[in-house]
């Protein structure tokens, strides 16, 4: 008798658990147009007009795919620097993605296997490191693609 209830909360825990594990990464899609990066305007896994939250400086965006198509001659902004961890990707297509750093840190750092950022279309990644930061563009693993008439800008203080 044990042993049968034994197997029921084991199927069960099963059946809950691997949609769970399975869909580990958080699939984040910019809906368009000006904006903040806290703007309620992300698509979150399938949710529409979801906030990111308030992503903390150097907060690591671990298991995070990130699909942003701003629009011609529209601007998101990131005030914080973003640092992509292993497997995490962002793809720009269009517009302007800003990101201007705290004091100290670089404004990027691509920093684990597998993390990719893809720049296509009339797309643009403007980069500010913060005052006194020693890098604007960092890190020690991952991939930077840039094709058609992408461009990034990188600046320093």
């Amino acid at each position: 008798m044990k042993r049968q209830q034994v197997r029921i909360i084991l199927t069960v825990l099963t059946v809950v658990l691997t949609p769970l594990m399975a869909s580990s990464a958080t699939n984040c899609v910019w809906q368009g147009g000006n904006g903040s990066w806290s703007d309620a305007n992300w698509t979150v896994n399938g949710v529409p007009d979801q906030t990111l939250g308030s992503a903390p400086e150097g907060h690591t965006y671990n298991d995070y795919q990130f699909d942003i198509s701003v629009g011609q001659g529209n601007t998101l902004q990131r005030s914080g620097q973003i640092v992509m961890g292993a497997g995490t990707t962002l793809e720009l297509s269009s517009g302007t993605l800003e990101i201007t750093a705290g004091a100290g840190n670089s404004a990027f750092d691509l920093n684990g296997a597998g993390s990719e950022v893809t720049l296509s279309g009339s797309a643009v990644l403007d980069l500010t490191p913060g005052t006194g930061a020693s890098r604007t563009l960092a890190g020690d693993e991952g991939t930077m693609n840039v094709s058609d008439s992408a461009s990034m800008i990188v600046r320093s203080y």
